[in-house]
């Protein structure tokens, strides 16, 4: 479950004078099945919605939530999980570390909620004071609206310049001044010009991953529902004129799949100057050096064109439209994570005889 996602989740139930509970991963010891910042949500009724990992540990923390939910009242607890134990009595688990989970209840809609759930805030800090908390108490940083504090502020803009969250110490008491900077990240659009073969599995990829999918093309009869069922956007008018229509933020990926390189040339003439957090350009290499020296003639920069990844997607071998699509998708996944790409392969050596 997305952070944005469940804090929009929330603040419905909120509306609705519903209460309910988030449980958060702020810290993690040795191997854990997720990383800080996962979250989960638990209703009045008891049902969740995401998962800060399974097993034992997380029915742990639903029962902490659902005794919250029956007091009725703001609450906030640090709970310390150790999968250690449960790694013990199972030799089929793979992780056996220690995760700590900032477990709030909510009762009741809270300021600030606003700049984590709109569509107005692309990307989102909010800072939970890990010690002791108060969810009444929101602090949220946006690029917008700062805290006020310089070294919360130094630390929201880390966790938006990585795109990560993390925990940190403020001030000379590391026990009464630990905070984590929870990144929250708008919704992220991948805009896909050309609706041809690789477009399609492409599209439903991007869906699989959360992606809000905007398909251009300017034949109707291909950018149209029956080929793109996942698609939240289709636009048939000119290249040009769809994406100038589309908002264009650092959260969009737009990804060339054209017919031929002077339509990527249309798409790369209205992105180049756009904040797109990623431009790629899929073909030969000569057919990119062609898109390349055409737009440098024009007058663009090789430092503007450096932005552009081409040809897109990591080397996988891939040949069916279907494997491009999952390069394609994987490089997007790597640059998002921070991450080059590459095999998790290790050489186990083999046991004494």
């Amino acid at each position: 479950m997305k952070t944005k996602e469940c804090y929009q989740h929330l603040s419905q139930l909120l509306s609705s004078q519903e209460n309910a509970v988030t449980a958060t991963v702020v810290g993690s010891k040795g191997s854990t099945p997720r990383e800080p910042g996962a979250k989960m949500l638990i209703r009045s009724d008891g049902t969740i919605e995401g998962t800060i990992g399974g097993g034992c540990g997380e029915a742990d923390v639903i029962e902490v939530a659902k005794q919250m939910l029956g007091r009725g009242k703001d609450e906030f607890e640090l709970l310390q999980v150790d999968l250690t134990e449960n790694a013990l009595e199972s030799s089929d688990r793979i992780c056996g570390g220690i995760m700590e989970i900032a477990v709030e209840c909510w009762t009741h809609p809270v300021d600030g909620l606003d700049l984590l759930t709109g569509e107005a805030t692309p990307n989102a800090v909010r800072v939970l004071p890990v010690s002791s908390s108060d969810p009444s108490d929101l602090i949220v940083f946006t690029p917008e609206k700062k805290t006020g504090n310089r070294d919360l502020d130094h630390n929201c803009e880390l966790a938006l310049q990585e795109k990560m969250s993390h925990s940190s110490s403020i001030g000379r008491t590391k026990e009464n001044h630990r905070h984590f900077f929870e990144y929250v990240a708008g919704e992220h659009t991948l805009v896909i010009c050309g609706a041809g073969h690789i477009a399609q599995p492409l599209a439903q990829l991007g869906k699989l991953l959360d992606y809000r999918i905007v398909v251009v093309d300017d034949r109707p009869t291909f950018a149209s529902s029956d080929r793109f069922p996942d698609a939240d956007l289709l636009l048939s008018h000119s290249f040009q004129h769809s994406l100038s229509k589309i908002n264009i933020d650092r959260n969009t990926a737009a990804v060339m799949v054209t017919r031929g390189h002077r339509y990527d040339e249309f798409c790369l003439r209205s992105l180049l100057n756009s904040p797109a957090g990623y431009l790629g350009v899929l073909g030969s290499r000569r057919r990119v050096r062609a898109v390349f020296h055409d737009l440098i003639d024009e007058g663009y920069t090789e430092k503007q064109l450096s932005r552009i990844f081409a040809p897109i997607g990591i080397d996988i071998g891939a040949q069916t439209p279907a494997e491009i699509a999952v390069s394609i998708m994987a490089e997007l996944i790597a640059l998002k994570r921070g991450q080059l790409g590459g095999h998790m392969k290790t050489n186990i050596p083999s046991p004494r005889r």
